[in-house]
C-alpha cells in the first residue's frame, strides 16, 4: 500500500495488468462537495478532472 500526504503526485509502472484504487475519507455525502475536497485544479494540465481537453480543438476554434 502507498500512503501519501495531500497534494502528492504518484506514478506507478507495472509490467502486468494492475488495478489501482484510491480511498479518501470524507463525512460529506454530496458528490460535488466530495469532488471539490479531493481534487485540485492544475492550470498546466491539458485535461480537466473528467479527462476532457481544456484547450479547444482546432475545429472548435475555426467555427
Amino acid at each position: 500500500m502507498i500512503c501519501g500526504e495531500p497534494g502528492v503526485k504518484r506514478v506507478v509502472y507495472t509490467i502486468t495488468d494492475c488495478i489501482g484504487i484510491n480511498v479518501f475519507k470524507t463525512d460529506s455525502t454530496d458528490l460535488d462537495e466530495i469532488e471539490k475536497q479531493i481534487t485540485e485544479e492544475d492550470d498546466t494540465s491539458m485535461f480537466d478532472i473528467r479527462l476532457q481537453l481544456k484547450i479547444p480543438s482546432i475545429e472548435q476554434m475555426k467555427g
